[in-house]
């Protein structure tokens, strides 16, 4: 079987949508940035990829005995790599080996290698140039198809065009126990990834911060701080701040981090190097540390605050580059007056004389044991002009649900007729 004639699909379709539509299935569980970079050229797929894609085991075996890779006359050898790569951006093919490793069908695979004589370290131009490997780790449970491409040389450190490696695959497709081998089999973990925009370079993909980011891949980080003790503790200082500023799920991570040392202290102007990422190198986190983020937080427990401050006591009157707040005044700001957080920073320490007028006002009606409706007023008082128009447009925003709750739309006009025509205009959708 050769690739001349197939299933043929031109821009801008992405590849993911493609795989959706042939099996539904499929769409829901392509991250975002994978199987996209097709949008700028046009692919094929040949009913060997087709019956792979659907779901076909017998089909797909009984096509994959004609398959024979030297038929192939699309392709070429790269001379940096010396592997088969594809060289027509105007046609390039849709390997199936990739696709029988994605979808688990181990029969197809090894036919495909042993009977096909497919290279294990091939790579599709569709598919970002990705490895069959990078594939076959996208997919839990998928021991015996990973097993064999290893057997038959596959290479870990193999990075597709947007520098992702097989490690990075397992993290975005959330298959944990795959993630921690290619771990302990010398995948690298880069310090930045391509983040699937090619005008936008971030640390989206950055192996150790997806792994960070979900205490479902705590292994997986564990696993990154024995094999990669090389990794320079500013790499986990930025990534352990940035999962303060999402809403990852995290607390043992943390936790983790905290019982290590690691990534706790402040990031200095003077170590962000025009080397790092654009997002690596924001104001917005200079001279903050773990502890500024921990005090903030008031869904953290209060345990890990406290043992923060025993690892870092003297980070308890840090002031930030940006706003010069403390660890005490963003306590004050997001956790309240009398919160847990605040008592254990003062009696660990923090120095109230350094809080901003308006933290110190209300920390004083605290301490005198104001009602929070009187506590409330004294932050209305201080309020900036920034955090005005914020609460008024959460007014407008509550406002507006209310009205929509009633059957009404914000701007009073009636709701459409689902039969197709709105009340008193002519719907252009229905004749």
């Amino acid at each position: 079987m050769n690739w001349i004639s197939g299933f043929m699909c031109v821009p801008p379709r992405g590849l993911g949508k493609v795989f959706q539509q042939i099996n539904p299935a499929i769409g829901n569980e392509v991250p975002f940035g994978y199987y996209t970079n097709c949008m700028e050229r046009p692919f094929t797929l040949n009913p060997l990829d087709i019956s792979i894609l659907r779901g076909h085991r017998e089909a797909a075996e009984y096509l994959a005995s004609f398959y024979d890779d030297t038929r192939i006359d699309d392709l070429s050898i790269d001379e940096q790599t010396g592997r088969l790569v594809s060289i027509k951006d105007w046609d390039p093919i849709v390997h199936p080996l990739h696709l029988a490793c994605y979808m688990g069908m181990t029969e197809v695979v090894k036919i495909i290698v042993d009977k096909g004589g497919a290279d294990v370290n091939t790579v599709s131009a569709p598919l970002a140039f990705a490895t069959p490997l990078m594939l076959a780790v996208t997919r839990r449970h998928n021991d015996d198809i990973i097993n064999y491409l290893l057997v038959h040389g596959a290479d870990v450190t193999i990075q597709d065009e947007q520098k992702r490696s097989a490690l990075e695959y397992a993290l975005q497709f959330k298959a944990p126990e795959n993630a921690r081998r290619m771990v302990t089999m010398g995948c690298s973990v880069d310090i930045w990834m391509w983040s699937g925009n090619p005008h936008i370079t971030t640390y989206s993909f950055c192996a150790l911060y997806q792994s960070m980011t979900n205490d479902a891949n705590l292994e997986v980080t564990q696993a990154i701080f024995r094999e990669h003790p090389e990794l320079p503790d500013l790499l986990w200082r930025i990534c352990l701040h940035r999962i303060f500023n999402t809403s990852s799920s995290s607390e043992r991570t943390i936790r983790w981090c905290v019982e290590k040392g690691l990534g706790l202290g402040p990031v200095r102007e003077g170590e962000l190097t025009e080397e790092l990422p654009r997002l690596f190198r924001q104001a917005r986190s200079l001279g903050s540390s773990a502890l500024h983020y921990v005090a903030s937080d008031p869904k953290l427990p209060a345990d890990i605050l406290e043992a923060l401050v025993e690892k870092r006591p003297q980070d308890i009157n840090l002031a930030s580059v940006k706003g010069g707040w403390t660890p005490l005044s963003l306590a004050i700001g997001n956790c309240g007056p009398k919160s847990q957080q605040v008592a254990l920073l003062l009696s660990k320490g923090a120095d109230p004389s350094t809080l901003p007028e308006k933290e110190k006002a209300l920390l004083e009606s605290a301490q005198v044991k104001k009602s929070d409706a009187e506590i409330e007023e004294v932050r209305k008082r201080y309020r900036t002009s920034r955090e005005i128009a914020k609460d008024e447009l959460h007014a407008q925003i509550a406002e507006q649900r209310a009205e929509q709750q009633r059957g009404r739309r914000p701007n009073g006009a009636s709701p459409p007729d689902r039969s197709g025509v709105c009340r008193g205009v002519a719907s252009p959708c229905r004749e």
